[in-house]
């Protein structure tokens, strides 16, 4: 089970069952040190409103991060969530969620990547980059992101689920660890029950390789901590 899950679902994501009550009962339930409430912005369906910063930051002993998973949108400018509250935000997430128009490959979306991550260098975690429907070339990215402090997820709920293509997972665990980046294990929960769910994560890693304690970002709380304390600048810097 993971300590600090910083990818979790409810339903302002549309997307999500639960509530947000629910999910920090659960999560106190099951003895996690912190979760992330990283519901979709608007891009995705979601809906983010000031009410999610008045949730007190510890709840039931647990850690409550307030985060957003914005969409790598086709439009760069379009971040999809009021930049008004940027700075209250402790993690911001970005993952394709939408193809782009127009002509597909690996290196199309790599390059838009890039673009829209030098134009919103607040963004703290790439979600689910080995997903299949949205391919990446590794080479390109992970060193370009690394130097921008981006975390890159490991996602338990596409290795369950049979959507991450596991030999681009390879590559990028390799490319990361060249590059002296970081990991975060991360469930994706939109229920209760896939909350701080690693099986998938573990079963994949047993059967592949082993990733250093040092480079897992959420490891614990404190790990987790130092690195949003790191990252808040960023977001006063951005906000308007």
């Amino acid at each position: 089970m993971l300590n600090c899950d910083l990818h979790v679902h409810t339903i302002k994501s549309r997307c999500g069952y639960c509530s947000h009550l629910e999910m920090m009962n659960q999560a106190a339930e099951i003895g996690l040190q912190a979760i992330a409430i990283t519901d979709h912005g608007s891009c995705s369906g979601g809906y983010i409103s000031q009410a999610l910063f008045r949730i007190p930051e510890c709840y039931r002993g647990v850690r409550i991060f307030k985060g957003v998973e914005v969409n790598i949108n086709e439009k760069i400018e379009d971040i999809g969530l009021p930049k008004k509250y940027l700075n209250e935000f402790d993690l911001v997430l970005a993952g394709y969620h939408y193809k782009l128009s127009g002509e597909e490959s690996a290196e199309r979306n790599s390059e838009h990547l890039i673009k829209f991550f030098d134009k919103h260098p607040y963004i703290d975690i790439i979600t689910h980059s080995s997903i299949k429907t949205f391919p990446l070339v590794f080479s390109a990215v992970v060193p370009e992101l690394v130097k921008r402090g981006v975390v890159f997820e490991i996602n338990n709920k596409n290795l369950k689920s049979g959507k991450t293509n596991t030999d681009n997972l390879n590559r990028m665990i390799d490319l990361v660890l060249e590059n002296n980046g970081l990991f975060a294990f991360n469930s994706d929960a939109h229920t209760i029950w896939e909350l701080g769910d690693d099986s998938g994560i573990m079963g994949f890693l047993n059967s592949n390789k082993r990733i250093p304690e040092n480079s897992i970002m959420n490891l614990n709380l404190s790990g987790v901590e130092e690195f949003v304390k790191s990252r808040k600048e960023l977001k006063f810097f951005y906000k308007s």
